[in-house]
């Protein structure tokens, strides 16, 4: 990898017959600058996150010839290409999974996909020549969102529903005194019912205006929410639909950025598989509305 190219390396996985291409998430200058490369354009028939669909091009450019001759070896015939990656690794991982589907890249091996923390990328119409390889690529993919980690929520349409509901809340503060504004920050004070009320008339507003051309989602068969219950602090997979998942506002916490580290992912995992002993039932869910 280069300032042009994401990082990352092909491992073997011999017990489960799968070469492994892993992609890197945001560590640098350059990875950030990708993320917010927030127009689409243009992409295997549909449209994607103009940034995020040129380095999915990068990758396959700089190790697609690499990959495509390992796979041909006779000694990984039978073997599944398995590509992943985490957050700007992840959204990369899922457009250029879409890419090799729709290209026919590896006729002769079946091409899995895992996305942890992907940003929204993809959208494409139904009635578009591509739409039977697009369905292929999503049915073969599965997206992974820890509890509040806010870039899965993170698309062009998202970000405009935020900044509008923001606009609201600024409306209403010009009117309200600093130190009330202190008290409710704090919460010294409850937050006004009007405060509310306006802001349920301005989601409700959004959720019937249609702000953009297209509504970017992870193209995925299902996303999968480790969601800690506040209760106990145990953990949940919640099989989600992409499609709905890509509605969802922005939600802003103290955690927002924290759950979305590598770390807090591999920890979200580990309780799971205790809880429920059943590595399958986290890669083989329906999805469902969230």
């Amino acid at each position: 990898g280069d300032m042009l190219t994401l990082r990352h390396y092909v491992a073997v996985e011999r017990v489960q017959k799968a070469v492994v291409w892993a992609l890197r998430g945001t560590l640098s200058i350059s990875g950030a600058l990708i993320d917010l490369q927030a127009f689409e354009r243009e992409y295997c028939g549909g449209r994607a996150h103009q940034g995020i669909s040129e380095m999915a091009d990068a990758v396959w450019n700089e190790s697609g010839a690499f990959v495509t001759e390992l796979m041909k070896q006779e000694e990984f015939a039978g073997y599944d290409l398995v590509i992943t990656g985490h957050s700007l690794g992840g959204g990369t991982a899922t457009l250029l999974h879409v890419k090799i589907h729709v290209e026919n890249l590896l006729p002769d091996h079946r091409v899995l996909c895992y996305g942890f923390a992907p940003p929204p990328t993809f959208w494409w119409d139904s009635d578009c020549k591509n739409a039977p390889t697009i369905e292929t690529a999503m049915n073969n993919c599965v997206g992974y969102i820890h509890d509040n980690d806010c870039v899965p929520h993170l698309s062009i349409a998202s970000v405009r529903r935020f900044s509008t509901l923001l606009d609201t809340v600024d409306n209403y503060n010009e009117n309200v005194w600093f130190f009330k504004r202190a008290q409710i920050f704090w919460e010294w004070a409850p937050i006004p019912q009007d405060l509310i009320a306006s802001l349920v008339t301005t989601h409700e507003r959004l959720q019937n205006t249609k702000t953009v051309d297209c509504e970017l989602v992870i193209p995925a068969r299902v996303v999968v929410w480790l969601k800690k219950s506040p209760s106990n602090g145990k953990f949940e997979a919640l099989p989600c639909s992409p499609h709905s998942m890509a509605k969802q506002n922005i939600f802003i916490c103290q955690d927002m950025a924290l759950d979305h580290l590598p770390e807090q992912y591999e920890d979200a995992f580990d309780a799971v598989l205790e809880g429920d002993g059943k590595k399958e039932n986290i890669a083989s869910v329906k999805s469902k509305d969230v």
